[in-house]
């Protein structure tokens, strides 16, 4: 195993969490299950977080990378 787990761990945190947080303004009838994804080949791990919440603003979109 390559990296440090208490790392994964705080970004695995932090997806989940900012997925939850992107229902805070929605109502309740559209918050739709947050879906965590994993895909595992011989070489690579993908994994994904997937929410229907209000997305990133613009002027957030620079803090991202």
């Amino acid at each position: 195993m390559y990296g440090k787990e208490i790392k994964f761990s705080q970004l695995m945190v932090n997806l989940l969490l900012n997925a939850i947080e992107a229902y805070e303004n929605l109502p309740k009838e559209n918050r739709r299950p947050i879906v965590v994804g994993i895909n595992n080949t011989k070489l690579l791990v993908t994994i994904t977080v997937q929410d229907w919440g209000i997305g990133i603003a613009k002027e957030n979109m620079n803090k991202i990378g």
